[in-house]
């Protein structure tokens, strides 16, 4: 499946938005093919459903694309599903992709090369932010999610610059993997991460029993604030007493609270944004649930079926 990407007269706020449709109507992932919960084939924008004030124009087509995405440098990244990075400049999609990820057995369903995002320091650093899912190191059959940072110059990324920030992020269900990144206005890293769809340490259940998003010792259902450059737990996170979980996945003790942690409770973060009048927005996008983190700690969703967002997620106790 080919999905068109479109340009018009579209500012940052214009081409969250179009992330948002193409998000909404493609098949599987949200925004991608093979995924359990779409339907079809990925539909054309309609004008209708545009914004008032903007247009639409085709100008580019890629193979299931998970997310589009505005870099630093004035370009605009492209993320294909199977591990391709596109790069869009001047409205132009590049012919050599600026980076191939192979990731054997691990694009089914929910998973594959899922966000990208880089900081205000692109222009001098080069450095860009990846999560993606790779074969586990245990266990090659089985697939976890991986966050690195990687250098890019001349639109191409170095595959050997890669930093390993945080790994070893269950998903044992192949679905709810979350996948979102940003640069948060305080320079650190911000990043979603889903349930996993089933426990991963297995003493749970599925679905609605799955209790991964309140399990502290499980980076699973969470969104994590962390150092860019280290992947460690970001200063004036709510839990400094805790140890570091960025790589340790389920071998991490049962009874850790994760120093990674900003806020939990959340079942499959796909894509959040930055609300510049508050802290952010954790955004379900396949189920609809929408909600506002106003500040870090545990969450319990309310949902929001379409329409604007204007309560805040309800906080319970840890």
């Amino acid at each position: 499946m080919n999905s068109s990407i479109s340009r018009g007269r579209l500012s940052r706020v214009g081409l969250a938005l179009v992330v948002a449709m193409l998000a909404s109507t493609s098949a599987g992932v949200p925004g991608v093919a093979g995924g359990a919960s779409g339907a079809g084939a990925a539909a054309a924008i309609r004008p209708e459903a545009l914004p008032f004030g903007f247009s639409d124009q085709v100008v580019a087509s890629v193979p299931n694309p998970t997310a589009v995405t505005a870099l630093d440098n004035g370009t605009v990244a492209v993320l294909e599903k199977a591990g391709r990075v596109r790069i869009l400049r001047n409205g132009v999609l590049l012919s050599t992709p600026a980076l191939t990820l192979s990731l054997p057995a691990c694009t089914s369903n929910e998973r594959g090369l899922l966000g990208i995002a880089s900081g205000p320091d692109l222009l001098t650093t080069g450095f860009v932010y990846l999560f993606y899912t790779r074969p586990a190191p245990t266990d090659p059959a089985q697939c976890v999610n991986r966050v690195s940072r990687f250098t890019m110059a001349n639109d191409i990324i170095d595959p050997g610059s890669e930093l390993v920030l945080l790994d070893n992020l269950s998903s044992a269900g192949a679905n709810h993997n979350g996948g979102d990144l940003e640069i948060g206005k305080d320079g650190m890293l911000y990043v979603s991460v889903g349930d996993a769809g089933t426990d991963p340490r297995g003493n749970s259940g599925g679905s609605g029993s799955n209790d991964a998003a309140r399990d502290m010792s499980l980076l699973n259902g969470k969104i994590l604030r962390v150092d860019p450059a280290t992947g460690g737990p970001a200063p004036g996170n709510p839990y400094p007493s805790g140890p570091s979980c960025r790589v340790l996945g389920v071998s991490a003790a049962p009874s850790a609270v994760c120093a990674e942690i900003y806020a939990s409770g959340l079942r499959n973060p796909w894509r959040f944004a930055f609300d510049p009048n508050a802290m952010g927005e954790a955004e379900d996008v396949e189920h609809e649930q929408r909600g506002r983190i106003s500040a870090p700690g545990h969450l319990a969703i309310t949902l929001h079926a379409g329409g604007p967002i204007d309560e805040p997620l309800q906080r319970a106790e840890n």
